[in-house]
């Protein structure tokens, strides 16, 4: 599973990201997707504790949800 926190985490760090593919082991294109639904929703790494990656799953891959069910 990709590990949206650390991504968004790393991004409000200034990681690159080809560093941020490296450290979360997932591709480039998927930290370029993850950057740009971030982006498009507004969803930024000021995060509760209490966020999981599940529910920023949700947040940007709603179609994916509702694909499932």
């Amino acid at each position: 599973m990709v590990d949206y926190r650390e991504i968004l985490r790393l991004k409000n760090l200034g990681y690159t990201q080809r560093q941020i593919a490296s450290s979360v082991h997932s591709s480039r294109k998927t930290i370029s997707d993850v950057f740009a639904r971030a982006d498009e929703k507004e969803l930024f790494w000021s995060l509760t504790e209490a966020t999981t990656n599940e529910d920023i799953r949700r947040i940007l891959y709603p179609e994916r949800i509702q694909r499932r069910e």
